[in-house]
């Protein structure tokens, strides 16, 4: 991924988010939600590498919203998502071994509303996912740490009824693409309070 043109991205979409108010007097809104996450290919891989035992790549997840509406169409977010946790707990060979790996970190999307009826919307997003991840392994009495980061794609649909002018809930499904290797999905339900 050209770093150049994704910190641009980033950049240029806070600042439509932090130049609003010049533009209009509302169209902000806070999100906060919750869900499950599911990584594609971590458990998978382990098996590639002659481990047996157990391997859970679902966990809980989180995220924080700030968002625009700049249109009854578009809209920019940046947000914060913890993706959660995979780990395995098993044997190489005949040798104990365990893993795990924590995910999280800063994104901004570019987001597409679609009102179906007056509290009733389909959403759409992509953006970019700076992400953060946290790993440690054990093979017998040999355990090593690492980190490491990277910006990918991110995007998603989802559903959002509004039950008043400020205050909505949303349900959505999410995918960050290539996250320290592997595809990750949220699903969540947010609540949304607009200012």
């Amino acid at each position: 991924m050209n770093s150049k043109w994704t910190s641009g991205f980033m950049i240029a979409a806070f600042g439509v988010v932090m130049a609003a108010p010049v533009i209009a007097d509302e169209g902000y809104y806070i999100a906060i939600g919750a869900g499950t996450t599911e990584a594609d290919d971590t458990c998978d891989e382990l098996v590639g590498v002659g481990f047996a035992g157990s391997c859970d790549d679902r966990d809980r997840g989180w995220k924080v919203v700030g968002g625009y509406q700049i249109d009854e169409n578009f809209g920019v977010e940046v947000f914060y998502a913890d993706l959660g946790k995979a780990d395995a707990v098993g044997t190489i060979g005949a040798t104990p071994a365990t893993a795990d790996v924590d995910l999280d970190g800063f994104g901004v999307s570019l987001t597409g509303t679609l009102p179906l009826t007056e509290q009733l919307s389909l959403l759409g997003r992509v953006g970019m996912y700076r992400w953060d991840a946290n790993g440690s392994a054990s093979l017998g009495a040999v355990s090593v740490s690492a980190n490491d980061d990277g910006t990918d794609l991110t995007y998603g649909v989802g559903i959002q009824y509004s039950f008043t002018d400020h205050l909505g809930l949303r349900v959505e499904w999410e995918r960050f693409e290539e996250v320290a290797d592997d595809d990750v999905q949220l699903i969540s339900a947010s609540v949304v309070w607009a200012f």
